[in-house]
C-alpha cells in the first residue's frame, strides 16, 4: 500500500471517528433537551388536568339520577339521563371485583396504571395504520379517561389519559381506583355502574349475585353493545365461558365453580325498575323541585324525593277521569268531525278563512283550533292538517282516548274539519299535533287535616295536553263560590244557616249598569228561604242579596283566608263564581271547612333527601286557624244538606260527605267539590278554550266522577260523621227539596256579555 493511500485511509477514519463523536454528543443533547422538554410538557399537562380523589369525593361528584317515591314508598319516577346508583366497595362481593379485573385488567394490582407493552403495541399499529386504531387501557386509564376526558381519537387526549393514569395511581389507593371504575362504566341500555347493571340484568342488587352472574356483568363492560345477553346472547355466553376460565386460572374460582357458571342460564327479559306511571304528580314534583335545588342536583345527585301522593288514591283519581271523559265523549259524540267539506274548492277556501282568522300569525302551541284533514299517510298513520297557512300531522295513536267499544280510533276522512293544538314544531316548522275532540278535566284530592295532596290529575293524558290544569287552569267556580258568602256573612254574625231571605227579583249595579241576577230557570218563586235551603236549591238571588248585605270585600277576604289565592273581584257578581280560581286552590279552601277552620298550605312535595342521607327539603304541615271552628262547622252542615236533600243527591258515596256543584254560563265550566272528614277533593270539566258544554252543568258532567274517585280512594278508611249543627241533630229528616232539574243545568248566573267581560279582565289562564 503506497503511503498516498494509507494517509487517505487514516484520514478517512479520523473522519469518520469525528462524526461518529458528534453523533454521539449531539444525541446526548437531543435525549437531554428531549427529556427536559418532556418533563415540562407532563408537569404543564398535569397541571392542566382535573384533581384526583378519593371514593369518598368521588360519590359527591358521581352522576346518579334522583328518584320519586310516593308516600307508601313506591317510586314513581327518575330524573336524570345515566341511571347509576354509587355503591361502596363493601355491597360489590369480591366474585365480582375478581371478574372485572380478569376481564379487563389481569395486572391491576400489579402494574403502575399503565401497560407500556401495550402502549407500545397499540403505538405501532396506530403507525401503521396511519391513525388512531388501537388503545391499551389499563382499568387506571379507563377510568381516567372516562370520569375525565373526552371520547375523542386524538394524540393529545391520549396522553392526558397516561399522565392522569399515573397522578391517580401516585394519590389513590387501588380498591378506590376499582371501585370507582366500577361504578363508573356503562353497561348499555342507559345503565351505569354495577348497581344498575345488575338490577337490569337479573332484578336484584349487585350483593346478591352470584358467580354465573358476576363473569357476565365483567364480560359486557368490554362491549354493552357486542356481549349484550338480550341481543347477542351466543357472544355474551362466549365471553362469560372466557372470564370464568380466566377467573379459574388465577385461583379466584374453583374449576367446579366455572363448570357450574358455564351452566348458568343467561338472562332472558330485562328487569325495569317498576316505576308506577302518575304523569301529573311527576310533573308537579319536577317543578317544585327544580325550584328548591335546581336542574343539576335533579338529575346528577341522586336525590330520594318523597312525595305526599298516595297509590290508591291517584289510582282512582286516574280511573275515575277517564271513565268520565268516555262517557261525555260518548255524550257529545266527539269521534265525529264539525264538518265535511266535499271538494277540493271547499276545503281550499275553508283553509282560506281559517288564515285569515289568525290574521298571519302562527298558531301557538296548546292552543285548541280547526284544523282540515287532507290526506292520511297509511304507512306512517299519521293524517296530514291544514291549519290555514300551514300544516302538522296528527298520529292516529293520539286517539287512543276516543276509541269506540271495539278499540277503534275514530276514522277521519279527506275533508274533515276536526280541532287539534300544536303540540311541538320541529326544525324545518313542522307542526306535530294533539287531538282537541273532547273536553278536559282535572281533579285535586287534599287530606284536610295534614293537607297532604294525595291525588293530582291535570287533563287526560300529559304527554299530549301538558298543560297541568289542576294546578294553572283558572276557571270561575260558578256557585261553589256561594259557600265562602254564606260563610262571610255568618261570621259577621249577620246570619245564620236558618237566616230567612225572600226569593225575589233584584236589581244591582254591576261595573256601571244595571244587574238582574237570574235564577237557573229564569224566575224568582217569591218565597222566604233559609241559607241552608238556598244552598242546597242552588239560588242564584239570595247569593248576590246576602254578599250585598255583608259586602263584597267581606266576601273575597274569607275565601282569601280559606284558600283562594287567585285575583279576586270584589264585587256583587264574585257571588256567583266570576272570578277565576284554580281547582287545587277551591280544593284547599273546602278542605279548610273539612278541618273546622284550620287552614294550610297543600303539600306535594314532603322531603328532599341527598344521597348521604342529609335532609335538604322538609315541607312543613302547620295549620292556622283562619275561622272560628263553628263557622266552618255551619258551612260543612249546609254542604251536607247540599248532598243530602239538594243539587248534589248524586255525590252520596255510602258515607257522610258535604259538597256543592258549580256551573258557569252556558256550562263553560262544570264543578263539584266537596269533603268527607278524611278527603277532600274537586272535580273541574270544561274545553281549554272555554267551549259550552249543551244542556251540562257540574251536577251532571262533574259530580260523578268525583263519586266515583271518593268510592275507590275511601274505600278501605274508616267511615266518620261530619258536624252537624246541635239544633238539627235528632230532627225528622228533611225531605228532598223537589227539583225539575239540576238546578245549575243551563244556569245564566251571568249575562254573557258581563261573563265574557270578566273573564277578559281577569286574564285567566289558558294552556
Amino acid at each position: 500500500m503506497t503511503s498516498d493511500s494509507t494517509s487517505k485511509t487514516t484520514a478517512s477514519g479520523g473522519w469518520i471517528r469525528r462524526w461518529i463523536r458528534r453523533a454521539f454528543v449531539f444525541g446526548l443533547f437531543a435525549t437531554a433537551a428531549g427529556v427536559v422538554v418532556g418533563a415540562i410538557g407532563f408537569k404543564s399537562l398535569e397541571a392542566r388536568l382535573p384533581d384526583v380523589f378519593s371514593f369518598a369525593a368521588y360519590k359527591d361528584l358521581a352522576v346518579e339520577n334522583s328518584r320519586v317515591y310516593a308516600a307508601g314508598g313506591e317510586l314513581i319516577a327518575r330524573f336524570g339521563g345515566e341511571l347509576r346508583t354509587v355503591v361502596p366497595m363493601a355491597r360489590i362481593p369480591a366474585t365480582v371485583r375478581f371478574a372485572v379485573v380478569c376481564a379487563e385488567d389481569a395486572a391491576f394490582y400489579h402494574h403502575p396504571g399503565l401497560d407500556l407493552l401495550g402502549i407500545a403495541r397499540a403505538l405501532w399499529v396506530d403507525i401503521i395504520e396511519g391513525r388512531y386504531a388501537q388503545g391499551a387501557s389499563t382499568i387506571t386509564q379507563q377510568f381516567a379517561k372516562t370520569r375525565f376526558l373526552s371520547s375523542e381519537k386524538k394524540v393529545i387526549r391520549k396522553l392526558k389519559e397516561l399522565v392522569l393514569a399515573r397522578k391517580l395511581e401516585q394519590k389513590v389507593s387501588k380498591d378506590d381506583i376499582l371501585v370507582m371504575y366500577m361504578n363508573e362504566i356503562y353497561f348499555g341500555d342507559g345503565r351505569y355502574g354495577v348497581e344498575e347493571a345488575s338490577r337490569y340484568f337479573f332484578g336484584k342488587p349487585v350483593s346478591e349475585v352470584n358467580v354465573a352472574e358476576a363473569a357476565l356483568l365483567a364480560a359486557v363492560v368490554n362491549s354493552p353493545a357486542r356481549f349484550s345477553p338480550y341481543r347477542h346472547p351466543e357472544r355474551a355466553l362466549e365471553r362469560r365461558r372466557y372470564v370464568l376460565l380466566q377467573m379459574q386460572r388465577r385461583g379466584y374460582i374453583s374449576e367446579a365453580d366455572a363448570a357450574r357458571g358455564n351452566a348458568h342460564p343467561l338472562p332472558t327479559k330485562a328487569h325495569e325498575d317498576r316505576v308506577i306511571r302518575a304523569p301529573w304528580v311527576v310533573a308537579a314534583v319536577r317543578r317544585e323541585v327544580l325550584q328548591r335545588v335546581g336542574n343539576r342536583a335533579l338529575r346528577s345527585e341522586g336525590l330520594r324525593i318523597e312525595v305526599a301522593m298516595d297509590i290508591t288514591a291517584q289510582r282512582a283519581a286516574e280511573a275515575a277521569v277517564a271513565a268520565g271523559l268516555r262517557r261525555l265523549d260518548a255524550h257529545y259524540k266527539t269521534r265525529e268531525p264539525l264538518r265535511r267539506y266535499q271538494t277540493a274548492q271547499a276545503m281550499d277556501e275553508a283553509g282560506k278563512q281559517l288564515a285569515r282568522r289568525r290574521k298571519g300569525k302562527p298558531a301557538r302551541v296548546g292552543r285548541p283550533i280547526h284544523g282540515i284533514v287532507r290526506s292520511f299517510d297509511v304507512d306512517a298513520k299519521t293524517y296530514v292538517i291544514d291549519l290555514g297557512g300551514e300544516r302538522g300531522t296528527l298520529h292516529r295513536d293520539t286517539l287512543a282516548r276516543f276509541v269506540d267499544d271495539q278499540g277503534a280510533p275514530p276514522s277521519f276522512r279527506r275533508g274533515d274539519l276536526i280541532r287539534v293544538s300544536i303540540l311541538s314544531r320541529d326544525a324545518t316548522g313542522g307542526s306535530v299535533l294533539s287531538p282537541e275532540l273532547g273536553p278536559q278535566a282535572a281533579l285535586v284530592a287534599i287530606e284536610p287535616k295534614t293537607r297532604l295532596v294525595r291525588a293530582l290529575v291535570g287533563g287526560d293524558d300529559a304527554n299530549l295536553h301538558p298543560f297541568h290544569r289542576a294546578l294553572m287552569a283558572r276557571r270561575q267556580p260558578g256557585s261553589t263560590f256561594k259557600t265562602f258568602v254564606y260563610g262571610a256573612a255568618i261570621e259577621a254574625g249577620m246570619a245564620t244557616p236558618d237566616t230567612r231571605v225572600t226569593d225575589e227579583k233584584r236589581t244591582y249595579t254591576s261595573h256601571g249598569r244595571p244587574w238582574t241576577p237570574r235564577n237557573y230557570k229564569g224566575s224568582w218563586d217569591g218565597k222566604a228561604h233559609s241559607l241552608r235551603d238556598a244552598l242546597a236549591r242552588s239560588i242564584n238571588s239570595i247569593a248576590v242579596e246576602i254578599a250585598q248585605r255583608v259586602g263584597p270585600e267581606k266576601v273575597a277576604e274569607f275565601a282569601r283566608r280559606a284558600g283562594i289565592l287567585s285575583p279576586l273581584r270584589a264585587d256583587l257578581p264574585l257571588a256567583l263564581g266570576a272570578s277565576g280560581v284554580t281547582p287545587i286552590e277551591l280544593t284547599n279552601a273546602y278542605a279548610t271547612l273539612a278541618a273546622d277552620g284550620l287552614y294550610g298550605e297543600p303539600v306535594l312535595l314532603t322531603r328532599i333527601i341527598d344521597r348521604h342521607g342529609k335532609e335538604r327539603f322538609r315541607a312543613a304541615t302547620t295549620l292556622t286557624r283562619v275561622m272560628p271552628a263553628k263557622v266552618a262547622h255551619a258551612l260543612s252542615d249546609m254542604l251536607g244538606e247540599v248532598v243530602r236533600r239538594g243539587s248534589a243527591r248524586g255525590a252520596h258515596v255510602g258515607r257522610p260527605v258535604a259538597g256543592k256543584t258549580g256551573t258557569t254560563n252556558r256550562a263553560r265550566d262544570a264543578w263539584f267539590v266537596g269533603f268527607s272528614p278524611r278527603l277532600a277533593s274537586a272535580v273541574w270539566v270544561g274545553w281549554d278554550d272555554r267551549l259550552p258544554m249543551a244542556k251540562g252543568s257540574g251536577g251532571k258532567l262533574a259530580l260523578p266522577i268525583w263519586a266515583d274517585f271518593m268510592r275507590a280512594a275511601l274505600d278501605r278508611v274508616p267511615v266518620l260523621p261530619l258536624p252537624r249543627l246541635p239544633h238539627v241533630l235528632g230532627t225528622p229528616r228533611a225531605p228532598p227539596i223537589p227539583l225539575d232539574d239540576d238546578p245549575e243545568a243551563g244556569a245564566a248566573n251571568l249575562t254573557d256579555e258581563l261573563a265574557d267581560k270578566l273573564e277578559a279582565d281577569l286574564q285567566e289562564v289558558l294552556p
